[in-house]
Protein backbone atom coordinates (compact mmCIF):
# COMPACT_ATOMS: atom_id res chain seq x y z
CA UNK A 1 0.00 0.00 0.00
CA UNK A 2 1.62 3.00 -0.90
CA UNK A 3 1.36 6.43 1.16
CA UNK A 4 1.09 9.87 0.65
CA UNK A 5 1.93 12.83 1.99
CA UNK A 6 -0.84 15.28 2.29
CA UNK A 7 -0.02 18.64 1.86
CA UNK A 8 -1.19 20.79 4.51
CA UNK A 9 -1.81 24.75 4.82
CA UNK A 10 0.99 24.98 7.54
CA UNK A 11 3.33 23.26 4.51
CA UNK A 12 1.86 25.55 1.67
CA UNK A 13 2.55 28.88 4.35
CA UNK A 14 6.39 27.26 4.83
CA UNK A 15 6.58 27.10 0.73
CA UNK A 16 5.44 30.59 0.55
CA UNK A 17 7.44 32.07 3.33
CA UNK A 18 10.60 30.11 1.55
CA UNK A 19 9.97 32.23 -2.33
CA UNK A 20 10.01 35.43 -0.15
CA UNK A 21 13.08 34.60 1.86
CA UNK A 22 14.54 32.79 -1.84
CA UNK A 23 13.57 36.25 -3.46
CA UNK A 24 15.10 38.46 -1.10
CA UNK A 25 18.47 36.06 -0.29
CA UNK A 26 19.01 36.75 -4.09
CA UNK A 27 18.33 40.27 -4.62
CA UNK A 28 20.66 41.00 -1.93
CA UNK A 29 23.62 38.78 -2.77
CA UNK A 30 23.16 36.55 0.35
CA UNK A 31 24.12 32.85 0.36
CA UNK A 32 22.07 30.16 2.22
CA UNK A 33 24.87 29.43 4.25
CA UNK A 34 25.85 33.30 4.81
CA UNK A 35 21.98 33.25 6.03
CA UNK A 36 22.11 30.34 8.18
CA UNK A 37 25.07 31.26 9.91
CA UNK A 38 23.72 34.72 10.47
CA UNK A 39 20.34 32.85 12.30
CA UNK A 40 22.38 29.97 13.70
CA UNK A 41 20.65 27.05 11.69
CA UNK A 42 22.01 24.19 9.71
CA UNK A 43 22.09 25.17 6.02
CA UNK A 44 20.91 21.61 4.96
CA UNK A 45 18.22 22.37 7.20
CA UNK A 46 17.38 25.95 6.45
CA UNK A 47 17.17 25.00 2.53
CA UNK A 48 14.79 21.98 3.34
CA UNK A 49 12.79 24.71 4.93
CA UNK A 50 13.01 27.33 2.55
CA UNK A 51 11.24 24.22 -0.15
CA UNK A 52 8.76 23.57 2.41
CA UNK A 53 10.19 20.66 3.16
CA UNK A 54 10.06 21.03 6.73
CA UNK A 55 8.49 23.42 8.91
CA UNK A 56 9.90 26.88 10.59
CA UNK A 57 9.97 27.97 14.44
CA UNK A 58 8.83 31.05 14.87
CA UNK A 59 12.00 32.43 16.04
CA UNK A 60 13.63 31.10 12.78
CA UNK A 61 10.97 33.47 10.83
CA UNK A 62 11.52 36.53 13.33
CA UNK A 63 15.72 36.58 12.78
CA UNK A 64 15.14 35.84 8.83
CA UNK A 65 12.73 38.79 8.86
CA UNK A 66 15.36 41.02 10.81
CA UNK A 67 18.65 39.63 8.46
CA UNK A 68 16.77 40.57 5.72
CA UNK A 69 15.41 44.08 6.47
CA UNK A 70 11.87 42.94 6.52
CA UNK A 71 8.39 42.57 8.73
CA UNK A 72 7.29 39.04 9.47
CA UNK A 73 3.92 40.27 8.13
CA UNK A 74 6.15 40.52 4.65
CA UNK A 75 7.26 37.14 4.94
CA UNK A 76 3.96 35.88 5.85
CA UNK A 77 2.36 37.37 2.57
CA UNK A 78 0.41 40.15 4.02
CA UNK A 79 1.84 42.60 1.94
CA UNK A 80 2.45 42.14 -1.46
CA UNK A 81 5.30 45.02 -1.90
CA UNK A 82 8.25 43.87 -1.66
CA UNK A 83 10.54 46.04 0.23
CA UNK A 84 13.11 49.00 -1.09
CA UNK A 85 16.70 47.09 -1.55
CA UNK A 86 18.98 48.96 0.78
CA UNK A 87 20.20 52.12 -1.16
CA UNK A 88 17.54 52.00 -3.46
CA UNK A 89 14.79 54.94 -4.06
CA UNK A 90 16.18 56.44 -0.55
CA UNK A 91 16.79 59.89 -0.75
CA UNK A 92 20.26 61.15 0.58
CA UNK A 93 20.07 64.17 2.86
CA UNK A 94 20.80 67.55 1.82
CA UNK A 95 23.70 68.94 3.03
CA UNK A 96 24.75 72.48 3.90
CA UNK A 97 28.41 74.28 2.46
CA UNK A 98 30.47 72.26 5.28
CA UNK A 99 28.49 68.84 4.06
CA UNK A 100 26.65 68.59 7.39
CA UNK A 101 23.08 68.02 7.32
CA UNK A 102 21.32 70.92 6.35
CA UNK A 103 17.99 72.07 8.02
Amino acid sequence: METTKRKTASRDLDAEIGERVHMLMWREGITLKAIADRIGVDAGGLGKKLKGQRGFAPQEIADLADELDVTVGYLFGETEKAPTPKGEGRKLPELDSNQQPAG
